[in-house]
């Protein structure tokens, strides 16, 4: 690991995971610090680190300094070694009423909890979906950048409702996007048909290394990050031709 890398874990101020105090651990997000260092922090983890497991949901984890590193989307997290799952299933210190991820999220929980804390809840299980749902866009393979089949009237509709609502610009210069949040979706088309809009008629395109489904709508492009619709909580977007960081924020 280069100086450069070690000095930016060593100075980032990382967050602790209020939501899952029984897997204690802290993050950083890729749009809050330096974009080019966290691309490089979490390409030489998934580089260099080793395959472990979470209950049934595989990932690449790194150790570094008595910390267990890994990366999930646009997040680096990272436990004592003592605290990650292989160590504690090993020592015997499991959390004795976490939910694994074989378990499907009750219809009650659904319905009540926080989208947040849902997923945080049933962390194992909806990640393991999500990489179900990666796998079978990485197994639709490339495609010409155009929605598939969307009717007029769908699209009309689906471009109206994505243009009002709220966005925020990220704050990263080397992916600019904007996203809208669930909890502040506006007009009558509910925010999972939205979703799921997106998922049915969009093509696959491919970021960081990583497929997405995305639709076309005005002069602007989406997207979600492939989690289940009840635990997905934004869209992205950004402008279908190159735009710049400044240029979306005069939108």
């Amino acid at each position: 690991m280069t100086s450069e890398l070690k000095n930016f874990i060593q100075n980032e101020k990382w967050t602790y995971a209020k939501t899952y105090p029984k897997w204690p651990h802290e993050y950083i997000v890729r749009e809050k610090v330096d974009v080019n260092l966290f691309d490089n922090l979490a390409n030489f983890i998934m580089e260099n680190g080793y395959i472990g497991k979470f209950y049934n949901t595989e990932n690449t984890y790194f150790d570094y300094d008595g910390h267990a590193y890994w990366v999930i989307e646009d997040i680096i997290s990272r436990c004592l070694e003592e605290n990650s799952y292989g160590n504690r299933l090993k020592n015997g210190t499991l959390p004795e009423d976490v939910i694994v991820s074989t378990e499907n999220p009750t219809p009650e929980d659904i319905a009540d909890l926080d989208k947040n804390i849902l997923y945080e809840k049933y962390k194992p299980y909806y990640d393991t979906k999500q990489k179900e749902y990666e796998q079978e866009l990485i197994s639709i393979g490339n495609m010409e950048p155009e929605n598939r089949n969307i009717s007029g009237k769908i699209q009309e509709r689906v471009q109206k409702t994505l243009e009002l609502q709220k966005y925020i610009t990220a704050k990263g210069e080397a992916n600019p996007h904007q996203y809208c949040l669930r909890k502040n979706w506006q007009v009558d088309m509910p925010f999972d048909e939205a979703v799921q809009i997106i998922r049915d008629y969009g093509y696959v395109e491919w970021f960081w290394g990583k497929p997405y489904m995305i639709l076309n709508a005005g002069e602007f492009k989406y997207w979600t990050m492939g989690f289940p619709l009840e635990v997905t909580i934004l869209i992205n977007r950004t402008k279908i031709k190159s735009c710049t960081r400044e240029e979306l924020l005069k939108v």
